[in-house]
């Protein structure tokens, strides 16, 4: 008994000796943005939410500048009346020609960091990341509207899987390249994902349209809910969703250089402009639909293939099934790579049909 009471008094004792800090002694970060400066020189903009009693979320803006990342955080702590604590960030943008520059200071301060959460979107932007984080977007203040965008992009649009771990892990796969959303400002100074930048190791060399992310998500996450246009004959139109997918990967006889995707997807028309829409037509469309996809995935391939970089981690596939091959062994063979696309649509609703 008197062990116990021992215990429980150093313990005690322990506790009482942790500074305490609540929420309220903290400015909490929620969006991180870097921007290049003068030569050598990086600025970092910090955005925190000030919360005001029935009233909007407003952002509290620190900017600093410095030729280390990992400098930035301390410097943005001298110009703030209290600490400034990370465990509330969700999102960190990098301008483009920062992210052209390459990433990889920045990604190796905030993976060190033990404060930051490893599900924190990451996004490049073709703005200045200051000009994206001043504006004021959604009741919860403008970096928890760009987290939740993203978010509800992955989740039901067509958005591949991205966040600070997912990027981490495609960096240290053996076969693997690593993707972010774009974000843009447009004409009405609302912000949109505009494409996916493609990186090389850390280094931004490539992107790929708006247009084409349903069928990167196909590829790469297997499963997408997003929405496609299939145009017909005399430029009539239907709007697919798609409901399911699925997206499988094989060697042709074992072959490491003939590749097969075989990819089913089910859908619904949401929209359709001609007059009637009977079972013949409905055909036409999942005919239509199953060329789109094959033509748009191989034009990814060979953006890959001239970019000499693997998103979609062909290279780990062609590992798990032969126990030997990597990426570089990939960019050697391109040339010589086939992918085949076997592809199956399914339309299970779409109205009335005549």
């Amino acid at each position: 008994m008197k062990y116990i009471v021992i215990i429980v008094s150093l313990c005690l004792l322990l506790i009482s000796g942790v500074q305490k800090m609540t929420l309220d002694d903290l400015s909490l970060i929620q969006g991180l943005g870097f921007d290049p400066y003068e030569p050598g020189l990086i600025k970092g903009i910090a955005v925190s939410p000030i919360y005001e009693k029935d009233q909007p979320v407003k952002d509290d803006i620190l900017t600093a500048v410095s030729d280390i990342s990992r400098d930035i955080i301390s410097d943005l702590e001298k110009q703030s009346d209290s600490p400034l604590g990370r465990g509330k960030l969700t999102t960190v943008i990098f301008n483009k020609v920062l992210a052209e520059r390459g990433i990889s200071e920045q990604i190796d301060a905030l993976q060190r960091d033990p404060k930051v959460g490893s599900r924190i979107y990451l996004a490049i932007s073709r703005n200045k990341a200051e000009e994206v984080l001043s504006k004021y977007y959604g009741r919860k203040g403008t970096p928890y509207f760009i987290s939740s965008m993203i978010e509800q992009n992955i989740e039901y649009g067509d958005l591949p899987r991205t966040n600070l771990h997912v990027f981490l892990f495609l960096l240290n796969l053996t076969g693997g390249d690593v993707y972010l959303p774009i974000l843009s400002l447009n004409r009405k100074d609302s912000i949109e994902i505009d494409g996916l930048a493609l990186f090389k190791g850390q280094t931004m060399i490539g992107e790929i349209g708006r247009d084409h992310l349903f069928f990167f998500k196909l590829l790469t996450d297997g499963h997408v809910k997003g929405e496609h246009t299939v145009t017909l004959k005399e430029k009539t139109k239907a709007a697919i969703r798609s409901i399911a997918s699925k997206r499988t990967f094989s060697l042709i006889n074992n072959d490491i250089h003939d590749v097969k995707y075989t990819i089913k997807v089910t859908g619904i028309i949401e929209e359709y402009t001609g007059n009637k829409l009977d079972r013949k037509k409905l055909k036409g469309i999942e005919r239509k639909f199953e060329k789109d996809i094959k033509n748009k995935c191989t034009e990814l391939i060979h953006t890959f293939r001239d970019l000499k970089i693997d998103p979609l981690a062909i290279s780990e596939q062609i590992e798990w099934k032969t126990g030997h091959y990597n990426k570089e062994d990939l960019y050697r063979d391109y040339d010589q790579l086939k992918v085949d696309f076997d592809v199956d649509v399914n339309i299970t609703q779409s109205g009335v049909i005549e």
